[in-house]
């Protein structure tokens, strides 16, 4: 996730890096005639690249890169998520960052072809942080390779899946990164129904936002809305009781109906388990339960409010000189 327009195979039109939760890296390249279809990215064996897990789409099941027929899924193998184009080495062909979920791991893999023809190779190098591997916090989401601080070297600046933002400034050489620990831009923040910063799932892009120079962030995440319950009358009380009741019973038939075609699916084919689940839906069975569910939640959250995951998007502003010290000072631009 997280897309980076660049001109990935030197042909003069602006492509599309990207990688998706599927688990591996993409390319959609730009052309006279516009976007092409998007295709895998391709190690010098010809196989697709990613980090570890990856969900293979035409056996319908998860794998892990470099599992052998027979041997059980590792799905505690790092997932990549995200990928970026990047000329590591300085050797003017582009290479790849890959970033993982979970752990929150950034992966290299070196191009040792040519900027028009590129050959990956098709191992994965962890790359390092002040001295340990690195590890956003929280998981990452997506890198952005940035020139944060003016010195000339690129630097890292991640999103988190937690809703930070993280800097990792380059203490190494042109040709020769190598990244210092963490710092915060933007810390994650539980903010009680305002939306004063992002809680979860930042996706980050940086730029001189209000043209003074220096870089300022904006954050793409979401927020949870925590609405003030209101008193309720006696009557209002005994309404709603009666109502988180008939809620239990229905979410209980409504379970059980997805049991029961789940367990017909066990007994039959591929092929028509597929067409049962396919229609399941508009079984009239299903279709009642899914109504009843609705009304009941609308007249349970009319006395009782729940949370509401939002999506917003927010603007941090730099008010300092873009030095190593500078931060964002976390300037809400609202939703």
């Amino acid at each position: 996730m997280g897309p980076q327009f660049v001109d990935f195979d030197a042909d003069g039109h602006t492509d599309i890096v990207t990688a998706t939760f599927e688990g591996h890296a993409f390319v959609v390249r730009g052309s006279e005639t516009g976007w092409q279809q998007p295709e895998h990215i391709l190690d010098a064996a010809g196989a697709p690249i990613g980090i570890g897990l990856y969900y293979d789409m035409e056996a319908n099941e998860y794998r892990h890169v470099g599992q052998k027929e027979g041997e059980e899924v590792d799905y505690s193998a790092p997932h990549c998520v995200s990928a970026v184009a990047f000329d590591w080495d300085a050797d003017g062909d582009l290479d790849l960052l890959l970033g993982s979920k979970d752990e929150g791991g950034l992966y290299l893999r070196l191009n040792q072809g040519t900027a028009t023809a590129p050959a990956f190779v098709s191992t994965n190098r962890r790359v390092e942080a002040g001295g340990q591997p690195l590890a956003v916090p929280g998981g990452l989401t997506a890198p952005r390779l940035v020139d944060w601080n003016a010195d000339g070297l690129t630097d890292l600046v991640c999103g988190s899946f937690e809703g930070g933002v993280y800097l990792y400034l380059n203490t190494g050489a042109v040709g020769a990164p190598a990244f210092a620990a963490p710092r915060a831009l933007v810390t994650p923040k539980s903010t009680e129904g305002s939306a004063s910063r992002p809680e979860e799932g930042a996706y980050v892009d940086v730029l001189d936002h209000d043209g003074d120079g220096d870089l300022d962030l904006v954050v793409g995440a979401y927020h949870t809305v925590r609405p003030t319950a209101r008193a309720l009358s006696p009557a209002e009380q005994a309404e709603l009781a009666t109502l988180d009741a008939e809620l239990e019973q229905v979410e209980a038939a409504y379970q059980a109906f997805w049991n029961d075609i789940f367990e017909k699916m066990g007994e039959l084919d591929e092929e028509a388990g597929n067409e049962l689940l396919e229609r399941a839906d508009s079984l009239p069975e299903a279709v009642e339960l899914e109504a009843r569910l609705q009304s009941l939640t609308e007249r349970v959250e009319a006395l009782r409010p729940a949370s509401k995951r939002t999506s917003g998007v927010w603007l941090f502003l730099q008010e300092s000189p873009a030095t190593e010290d500078a931060a964002p000072t976390g300037a809400d631009s609202g939703r």
